[in-house]
């Protein structure tokens, strides 16, 4: 009879476990949706993510319509490839910037991934070097004439992808609401 109840006996107390543990479940709070309740993100982070899922559907709305200004599209593309590649060649031959770029190869070439607290010094190094080579760019007139080529390449990309999609309606409403959304995040930049 014995042997008969030992199985019953552990079948309840299994039993009875994933009963109670199924209530304590129900009755305690999900910990990671109270979490994200309390860790919200600053609402400008949700705008910039809107404003790229927005600008990544405006261009694919111009590169879809058949205008006639896609010539000046390409022809400005092709000038800010053409302005990183000028940047990114002064940027090479510049002997400072080469021994810190030779640097960072050689921290980077020590990255263990069961080493923690290497890695910890391989980052701290990392943004040291990274540092420097901020310092040494911003310092240079060469370079600071290739950046400035770069963003105003980038501004032309910008003013001829407005300038074509004001002839498409649906690329009309996405421009107004990506206008509305830089306002807001005017808005929200600190004032210095």
């Amino acid at each position: 009879m014995r042997i008969f109840f030992v199985p019953f006996a552990l079948a309840f107390v299994v039993l009875g476990t994933t009963i109670s543990c199924k209530k304590t479940k129900e009755k305690e709070p999900d910990s990671s949706s109270s979490a994200t309740q309390e860790k919200q993100a600053h609402p400008a982070i949700d705008l910039m993510r809107r404003k790229v899922g927005l600008e990544k559907k405006l261009e694919s709305i111009i590169a879809k319509a058949d205008l006639s200004g896609q010539t000046q599209m390409k022809e400005a593309e092709a000038e800010a490839r053409e302005a990183d590649q000028h940047f990114l060649t002064i940027q090479r031959q510049h002997p400072k910037l080469q021994k810190l770029f030779k640097k960072a190869t050689k921290v980077r070439g020590r990255y263990s991934p069961t080493d923690s607290t290497q890695n910890a010094k391989m980052a701290a190094m990392m943004q040291d070097i990274n540092t420097e080579i901020y310092k040494i760019s911003s310092t240079l007139p060469e370079l600071q004439a290739a950046r400035t080529a770069q963003v105003m390449a980038r501004k032309e990309i910008h003013n001829t992808r407005r300038q074509l999609a004001d002839k498409i309606p649906l690329a009309k409403e996405i421009l107004e609401e990506l206008s509305e959304i830089d306002t807001k995040l005017a808005t929200q930049r600190p004032q210095s």
